[in-house]
């Protein structure tokens, strides 16, 4: 779509992306997944989470390439809005059939969401400008990976977590697929 190329190069790196995702989430042999910890519901919300930030992801690079005058922060401001709203109502929805009168909103709660809200759109603004100007191919793929690395990397720093052989192989393989995707 949008005379986008994607040669072979690219298509490799797409290939060893889908590789890595797989790799990167397999459990090892000594890992169970104790009735109680695994629900179907994780299984729906986890793809209602890829649907959504695919639909998003697909939205901004629609949105960069026909919009005659690209006014991107005015475009995440609106997405923003939006979002506030929704998330709003369904906090007052869950409220009143939980039968909660009173609210726990202190003012440090809502600094710190205002914050985290200021950087996410700094970065959508940011994701919205490369995906006008960057291959989709390039640009989804490698930010994909890049996260999983980063994940991984956080994981191992701040919680002590250890990758198994097959998820070490999949962050490797995940670093290959941002080469080939950029060659």
């Amino acid at each position: 779509m949008f005379n986008e190329p994607l040669g072979f190069m690219k298509i490799i790196g797409i290939l060893l992306a889908l590789v890595s995702l797989v790799l990167v989430t397999s459990k090892g042999k000594k890992d169970t997944i104790s009735k109680k910890s695994y629900n179907i519901l994780w299984l729906v919300f986890m793809v209602l989470v890829f649907l959504s930030n695919g639909f998003i992801s697909v939205n901004q690079k629609i949105y960069s390439k026909i919009a005659p005058n690209l006014q991107i922060f005015d475009f995440v401001a609106i997405a923003y809005i939006s979002a506030t709203v929704i998330s709003a109502v369904i906090l007052i929805v869950i409220r009143f059939l939980n039968n909660q009168k009173k609210s726990s909103l202190s003012s440090k709660m809502l600094i710190s969401w205002a914050s985290a809200g200021v950087i996410i759109g700094i970065f959508q603004c940011l994701n919205t400008y490369a995906a006008s100007v960057i291959d989709g191919a390039v640009l989804y793929s490698s930010y994909n990976c890049a996260a999983s690395i980063l994940s991984a990397a956080v994981g191992r720093i701040l919680f002590k977590e250890r990758l198994s052989k097959k998820q070490f192989v999949g962050v490797i393989i995940g670093i290959l697929c941002i080469v080939f995707l950029c060659v």
